[in-house]
């Protein structure tokens, strides 16, 4: 957990996370917070802790507390200073840089996801439209796997249905190849 720790510190300090909603961090942080206590649940075979808003609430007022403490208490100088420091430790501890990093990027998906709904995509494809006029020719368009990405990133049900069926098939192939070689 003192990795997480780092990741709280470098949420507030560093410009790394600048991007990133309060809400979205602490989304994240409530997600790796639970899969570590269901992860030590489970070493004493525990009921797994399935209440999400007790520890959602918790981040929330921490980091809430913690930005305040920062704004009130810290100039811009002395927040550089600290962000450096934090800097260097995170560069000098190797696994450490490679938590975080792996952290961000679940944290940016996270919130790409959330933002890129079909509606936004419908809105910026709109305004690129717009912006091109007349040189927008719809003839001109290509079917990409774009959609697909985004929907597998989702987990919609266009995505869980194609899923089923496709371990319905590998299923139904693993019987016959278990089928054909008990006949051997």
């Amino acid at each position: 957990m003192e990795e997480t720790q780092f990741l709280i510190f470098d949420y507030l300090f560093s410009s790394k996370f600048k991007n990133t909603s309060i809400e979205d961090m602490v989304h994240s942080l409530t997600i790796m917070a639970k899969e570590y206590i269901n992860h030590l649940y489970y070493s004493q075979e525990r009921t797994p802790l399935s209440n999400d808003k007790i520890l959602y609430d918790y981040f929330e007022s921490l980091i809430n507390e913690l930005i305040e403490f920062r704004d009130k208490e810290l100039n811009d100088s002395e927040r550089s200073i600290v962000a450096s420091i934090q800097n260097s430790i995170v560069e000098s501890n190797k696994d450490l840089k490679q938590y975080i990093d792996s952290k961000f990027d679940t944290i940016k998906n996270y919130s790409l996801a959330k933002y890129l709904t079909d509606e936004k995509i419908d809105e910026l494809l709109n305004r690129s439209i717009n912006y091109l006029g007349g040189r927008y020719n719809p003839r001109a368009n290509v079917e990409t796997i774009t959609k697909d990405i985004f929907k597998s990133l989702l987990f919609d049900d266009e995505i869980k249905e194609l899923l089923k069926t496709n371990i319905e098939v590998i299923a139904n192939n693993l019987d016959n190849l278990i089928n054909l070689l008990s006949n051997i």
